[in-house]
């Protein structure tokens, strides 16, 4: 079996996971629409919901990875690879990010209607851009819900407390998406940097989270693997 085809399965079998859970996902996605609608008509509603955008994400892909962690060394055992099952799970996220940027745009392009069209959309798809994989890498790191959801919560809270002109800020993941949506608010006294840097920093995060998330979860699948491989039997 192809390497492709096997991608497509195990984006399958979690997306059939994910659809079982549909009471959590539903609440992961209307918690950053909540704070969104509390907020308005204040302009700070459109940063709240950009940002809260990667919370529901990537706490997708925190449980999405959780769920898997009994099975994978026993898939791993019948032949897949590794990095099959995170891009497997990093194409099922991919396509729910899509979903919900299209989804959260097109709502606050209709009740906020900013003045920055192109900054919003753009600050909106970097925030579910850079979710992905950091979800991923959250989940491949920490072993249990509890310290994964807490992690994901103190990440995006420091993002949505730390003022956007912060020094602090330009080392945290979603700074570029944070800078766009500022704009799209209009923020007074945020003087943003150019478009191309702030893209830059969302793709480079990007890469670097997904990295990290490869690393760890190849590391750890191998780990045990080798619990499972049986004893050698000396003649």
């Amino acid at each position: 079996m192809s390497s492709a085809r096997r991608i497509v399965i195990i984006a399958g079998m979690q997306g059939r996971d994910l659809v079982r859970r549909y009471v959590a996902i539903a609440l992961m996605v209307v918690l950053p629409l909540a704070f969104y609608f509390a907020l308005l008509p204040s302009h700070y509603a459109l940063l709240v919901g950009g940002i809260g955008l990667a919370w529901s994400v990537s706490a997708v892909g925190l449980f999405v990875v959780l769920a898997s962690r009994e099975t994978d060394p026993r898939l791993v055992l019948a032949g897949y690879r590794p990095w099959e099952l995170l891009a497997g799970r990093w194409l099922l996220l991919e396509g729910v990010a899509a979903i919900l940027i299209g989804a959260f745009a097109l709502l606050f392009l209709a009740i906020s209607r900013p003045t920055a069209t192109g900054e919003l959309v753009l600050g909106v798809s970097l925030s579910g851009i850079v979710a992905v994989p950091l979800g991923l890498a959250i989940g491949s790191l920490l072993p249990r819900e509890l310290e994964g959801t807490l992690a994901i919560i103190a990440l995006v809270g420091i993002e949505l407390t730390l003022p956007t002109d912060s020094s602090v800020a330009p080392f945290l993941p979603l700074y570029g998406s944070q800078q766009f949506l500022a704009v799209a608010a209009g923020l007074h006294g945020v003087t943003p940097p150019p478009a191309p840097v702030s893209v830059s920093y969302a793709l480079a995060y990007t890469a670097a989270l997904t990295l990290l998330a490869t690393l760890l979860w190849t590391m750890r699948v191998r780990v045990k693997r080798s619990l499972h491989r049986p004893p050698s039997v000396r003649p």
